[in-house]
């Protein structure tokens, strides 16, 4: 149908055709193309482009087209663009019909963005699609939005999705193993170096491992959790507000073994807390306390547990019995 056109050349000509249709054409963006379509193999190119779009009108109606288009799109969904600039072209031969007919597919992608916290930090960002990306302290994550699906990345950390509803772009938040996929819910993915653990807070997601083939559907209350390259996973029931209390910026514990409530407190401050008595671990501890205030919650827990105290020269505090 194209001659021997290059590919390439063919590719900027669908490319420009239907920038050249977009509502938000600028026009240093029309006066670039009127360079690019002076040489002569160009237009050539723009207008056999042109003419095929045009002759697209008297099939958009056929049930048969949209069959068949639908089913391309899915085939094709994970294969790489031909052109990788602000819109992208993807495009298969779907029927042929006294000639060839070609259908073509337009997708928008936002541009990457990084999000990340450092040491003792934790951050709230409002995504463009309505979504709420929450980092806990030392957490870093990869947005990747487009028309059609919301990619996440949790290189590392923890992370709480709000995750706006929109039935026509899945929201998948990939880990160092699997991916969890979500429409309108709120949940929470932690990675301490490969180690993985999901919990659902509202909604429902589905944890998938193609690797390893397992898929698992929570309900609000779970958590998963599977270490990388591991087939074994644990599910169980948690308390939810303590969960994702970081987020509120107080820590809550029920019921909890201090060894466990000390590992949590010391994400949060460079001033370590720690036990000089094995027999302390497992003393279940209630309360509330700041996120990051490793001396609060010290004093605290020598009140509650009649513990003694000692200040060390490393800046860590040393619980004890008395």
């Amino acid at each position: 149908m194209h001659g021997n056109t290059p590919p390439q050349i063919l590719a900027e000509a669908e490319r420009w055709y239907v920038r050249l249709k977009a509502a938000d054409c600028r026009p240093e963006e029309r006066l670039e193309f009127e360079r690019w379509q002076a040489i002569p193999e160009h237009a050539a190119a723009f207008a056999k482009t042109e003419a095929m779009w045009q002759s697209f009108d008297s099939l958009a109606d056929r049930e048969d087209m949209e069959l068949l288009t639908q089913q391309v799109f899915t085939d094709t969904a994970h294969r790489p663009p031909p052109m990788a600039r602000r819109v992208f072209i993807a495009a298969s031969v779907v029927a042929a019909v006294g000639g060839g007919v070609f259908l073509y597919t337009v997708e928008r992608k936002e541009p990457t963005v990084v999000y990340a916290t450092g040491a003792g930090e934790r951050k709230s960002f409002d995504l463009t699609d309505g979504s709420v990306l929450s980092l806990n302290v030392a957490t870093e994550v990869e947005i990747r939005f487009s028309d059609r699906a919301r990619h996440v990345t949790l290189r590392r950390g923890e992370a709480l999705f709000k995750v706006a509803h929109d039935k026509t772009r899945p929201f998948t938040v990939a880990t160092a193993d699997g991916q969890v996929i979500a429409l309108g819910t709120r949940f929470q993915v932690r990675n301490d170096d490969a180690k993985i653990t999901v919990t659902l807070l509202e909604g429902s997601v589905a944890v998938s491992r193609p690797q390893l083939q397992q898929r698992t559907v929570l309900v609000p209350g779970e958590q998963l959790h599977f270490a990388s390259g591991e087939t074994a996973i644990a599910r169980r029931n948690v308390d939810t507000d303590v969960v994702s209390s970081w987020s509120t910026g107080r820590l809550r514990f029920r019921a909890t073994p201090l060894a466990d409530v000390l590992a949590e407190v010391n994400r949060y401050s460079n001033r370590k807390i720690r036990i000089d008595d094995a027999s302390l671990r497992s003393t279940p501890i209630n309360g509330a306390f700041a996120v990051g205030d490793s001396d609060s919650v010290a004093d605290a827990l020598v009140v509650l547990l009649h513990l003694h105290v000692s200040h060390r020269d490393d800046l860590s505090i040393v619980l004890a019995s008395q």
